[in-house]
């Protein structure tokens, strides 16, 4: 499953290495003390590169031999995410699912065909520095309401979000959000140019202003299936979704179930789905916190 970008792979990994490797002498520049023979500490915003590559090896490593994943690579300058104290270049990953292993049409109850997709993102950012930010986006085709999509949107996006939390995800910063209709891939004309737009994506990168500067330059469509009429802007709400830790050894004894059920031998592939999705229903007992501070990107043509 190549990446879109092999040669910018391999420039964030060596972009990664050069910043983990201090000169000789440069021991008393560090602004903390540190033990002998070993690396000055970095700043979050000198590692980003060795991470977004340490993030790309492992999520090919852990999907090898899936089919579920696209990826695609971008890469925000200090000049358009503004944080200054981040006076680098962020790499932002976006992966793409096709809907339909997600979710049946029209539904937004997870399909037991995803839950290894979502064991792979969870066991891959339970691997993350603290605070990697990870947006999961809802897209739709343009059949239907454009708000009903939103709404579909969003509720796909939510039960995605909520699953990532409730694998024990802590450290990293996971966010809902729908785009409906607005964000095509493929014109809307054909089934399977509909089918290309009914999707999940997972956008990774260090800090959420880089998703929102790559959320914008992608393509927004605000007119209406026949083009007659067009809405000049739209506002998307982006929201974080965590879990308590007062859940966490109810978690971990969920995950340790699913690691017994995937490795019991004797069971047929149907008998281990049916296992598996009466602990999935057991997972999704437990309750999911939406912080009440949003994030707003206000989309326009």
């Amino acid at each position: 499953m190549p990446f879109s970008k092999p040669s910018a792979f391999c420039a964030a990994l060596l972009s990664g290495l050069a910043l983990m490797t201090t000169p000789a002498g440069a021991q008393s520049a560090c602004p903390v003390d540190a033990a002998a023979q070993m690396p000055c500490p970095q700043e979050a915003w000198q590692t980003v590169g060795i991470e977004h590559a340490d993030r790309m090896a492992r999520l090919e490593r852990l999907s090898k031999g899936r089919h579920g994943f696209s990826f695609f690579e971008e890469t925000v300058s200090p000049s358009e995410h503004g944080l200054k104290d981040f006076p680098a270049d962020i790499p932002v990953l976006r992966v793409v699912a096709r809907q339909d292993i997600f979710f049946d049409s029209g539904s937004d109850q997870i399909r037991a065909e995803a839950y290894k997709l979502l064991d792979i993102v969870a066991d891959s950012l339970k691997q993350e520095p603290p605070d990697v930010a990870l947006f999961v986006a809802g897209h739709t085709d343009a059949d239907g309401d454009e708000d009903d999509n939103i709404d579909l949107g969003l509720s796909r996006a939510h039960a995605v979000a909520s699953a990532l939390v409730l694998r024990g995800v802590y450290q990293a910063s996971i966010y809902r959000v729908s785009f409906g209709e607005y964000m095509p891939i493929a014109p809307n004309d054909t089934l399977r140019s509909k089918a290309k737009n009914r999707r999940v994506e997972f956008l990774f990168g260090a800090k959420p202003e880089a998703l929102v500067v790559d959320i914008k330059r992608q393509n927004v469509n605000l007119c209406g299936g026949d083009n007659s009429e067009c809405k000049k802007q739209i506002r998307i709400e982006i929201e974080k979704v965590s879990v308590s830790r007062d859940f966490e050894n109810k978690i971990i004894e969920i995950n340790n179930e699913v690691k017994t059920i995937e490795k019991q031998p004797g069971r047929s592939p149907v008998e281990i789905t049916k296992a598996r999705q009466e602990v999935e229903l057991e997972r999704t007992k437990i309750p999911v916190e939406i912080d009440r501070q949003k994030i707003y990107v206000d989309l326009g043509r």
